[in-house]
């Protein structure tokens, strides 16, 4: 009687035991299911915005200054003795920058002048949409002018390393090729100078666009303002 009442007792606490397991294994598995449905949402979330992102039909149109254009030529005659150094691995950095370059020189000229246009009067409260999409814009251009400029800082310094160690005869080269690896640290000096200068102009114009967006555009600014300093927490 005493083994029977034991063999249903011990099956009894095996059932419970079991059960218990089942239910900690299934909240394992949808605690897990819940992580990796919340970090696809935010990857899908996260966009990379491009130059395309930072133009607008509304923003006004301003001539190019002629240094611009003069770098821009500059650079365009650079860029294959770029491409080749990297090719024979001389460089390590992303060149990429220098095939955007005349279109980023282009829009950072355009939303500069804008702000500066815009900052230089009193905003129209019925612009406010104007004035948020330029604000925004301006936002993405100054981050996208930070990457170029660390790109070409990296050239600049690669290429410079590489004279140095041309100077001591670790790496051969023609005189001629000497000669054009001294024109493109040049010009890349020049461009990482320039991409610096315009990303810090940039930044300071639109955060003077912000406070007078906030200032001059009644509740929607100062709610739009409040909006974009809690998002940045």
């Amino acid at each position: 009687m005493n083994t029977i009442l034991g063999f249903v007792c011990e099956r009894k606490y095996t059932g419970i035991v079991i059960v218990a397991v089942t239910i900690i294994i299934v909240l394992i598995l949808s605690k897990k299911r819940k992580k990796s449905k919340i970090k696809t949402n935010c990857d899908k979330s996260k966009k990379a915005y491009t130059l395309e992102d930072c133009k607008s039909y509304e923003d006004l149109e301003f001539k190019i200054d002629t240094y611009q254009k003069n770098l821009r030529k500059e650079l365009s005659k650079n860029k294959q003795i770029i491409q080749k150094a990297k090719n024979k691995g001389y460089i390590k950095a992303n060149t990429t920058w220098t095939e955007r370059f005349q279109e980023l020189t282009d829009v950072s000229n355009t939303l500069y002048k804008n702000l500066e246009y815009e900052n230089a009067r009193k905003l129209n409260k019925d612009k406010f949409h104007r004035y948020t999409s330029l604000h925004f814009r301006s936002v993405i251009l100054g981050n996208l002018a930070y990457k170029d400029y660390i790109d070409s800082k990296r050239v600049r310094d690669e290429i410079g390393q590489l004279l140095v160690d041309i100077g001591k005869k670790k790496v051969q080269v023609t005189a001629a090729e000497k000669k054009e690896l001294y024109d493109v640290k040049d010009t890349c000096v020049k461009t990482t100078r320039y991409l610096y200068d315009r990303m810090i102009a940039i930044q300071s114009k639109t955060g003077e666009l912000r406070d007078k967006i906030r200032d001059e555009c009644g509740s929607r600014g100062k709610a739009w303002f409040d909006k974009i300093q809690k998002n940045k927490k």
